[in-house]
């Protein structure tokens, strides 16, 4: 069991359209409506740096605030620095971003809601919980 799901950035962007991925989308639901939804920093940053306007800015922020906020401290950064280095080792360049958001749903025990094939990627080579759709 987890302690919380982890929202990538990939799947909060697969829940906002209607056409978007109903597993999703419904896996996101629930774990608002649990509270068991948690975000990171670096989802933060990804999320809003990609807002169209003032309006979803804002929109986006507020339910931001909602779900719970794992912090990225000191000693994550070398954790996420060892988990990037054996990626690499085995031949795996992971755009930085996920790599952090992997490192810290491993660090706080987290499932991760994902919709990005670089975490399954990840999940082969390190101990990472992905949400099972």
């Amino acid at each position: 069991m987890f302690s919380y799901l982890l929202i990538d950035t990939s799947a909060w962007i697969e829940s906002f359209p209607s056409s978007g991925n109903p597993i999703v989308q419904t896996a996101l639901a629930d774990a608002l409506t649990k509270n068991l939804a948690a975000t990171c920093g670096i989802i933060r940053l990804e999320l809003l740096q990609g807002a169209h306007d003032a309006e979803q800015y804002t929109t986006l922020q507020l339910d931001l605030d909602r779900v719970h906020n794992l912090p990225i401290k000191e000693s994550l950064w070398e954790e996420t620095s060892q988990l990037s280095f054996n990626l690499r080792r085995r031949g795996f360049t992971i755009p930085t971003t996920d790599v952090v958001i992997a490192a810290v749903a491993m660090h706080y025990h987290c499932a991760l809601l994902h919709y990005d094939r670089h975490f399954d990627l990840i999940a082969r080579h390190a101990p990472l919980k992905l949400f099972k759709r």
